[in-house]
């Protein structure tokens, strides 16, 4: 698959694709690729059916560190290891965990107090949030979010486009209300095919 192909591309997007093929194709500089590689697949929800290959094609006989977070971060993409399973099933490297949950709600790992304290220790104008989903979660289990909690779900589900907003966007509904759902709607059905979150 050529990496202008599928969803049409923002010329910074292309460019990023382009300098990572050119990273990625010399030793010295494979792992700066691979590392912007990774960035790339948490900020366009196409950058992974496209890289993947490139990734693969130069990973080499032994994976570095930074290959193997690029493989892993594209892994998580449903659209490219549907593309690309194949491809990524010759390569020694630990996909992302795709976890089966029993039916119900699954168990937070967080409790309220604990996840809160997370939060306090994040910046306001946050990316990512590992666990995002139970930290919030627990919080919203709780009671309500605080301002500041809620300006962290907030950035998280709106600010930037990714597998982070795919999460948080439930999130922020349960936070919001159906007041929400017009926005969370016009945010995510132009991606529904992305991404299969939850079971």
């Amino acid at each position: 698959m050529a990496l202008g192909s599928g969803p049409v591309r923002t010329g910074r997007e292309r460019h990023v694709y382009a300098l990572v093929a050119r990273l990625l194709a010399d030793p010295a500089t494979r792992d700066i690729g691979a590392g912007l590689a990774r960035e790339a697949c948490h900020d366009w929800r196409a950058a992974p059916v496209g890289l993947l290959p490139l990734l693969v094609r130069h990973c080499g006989r032994v994976i570095s560190p930074a290959m193997a977070k690029a493989l892993t971060t594209a892994s998580i993409s449903e659209a490219a290891m549907h593309a690309h399973g194949a491809l990524v099933a010759e390569v020694p490297f630990t996909p992302y965990p795709r976890a089966s949950r029993p039916s119900g709600s699954p168990p937070s790992s967080y409790d309220s107090a604990t996840a809160a304290a997370v939060l306090r220790a994040e910046p306001v104008d946050t990316g990512r949030l590992l666990r995002a989903s139970e930290i919030f979660g627990a919080v919203l289990d709780a009671g309500p979010l605080t301002f500041r909690q809620a300006a962290q779900l907030y950035n998280l589900t709106f600010k930037r486009p990714g597998r982070m907003q795919a999460m948080c966007a439930p999130l922020w509904l349960r936070h919001a209300g159906p007041t929400a759902l017009p926005r969370i709607l016009a945010l995510m059905t132009p991606h529904l095919g992305d991404y299969a979150i939850g079971e």
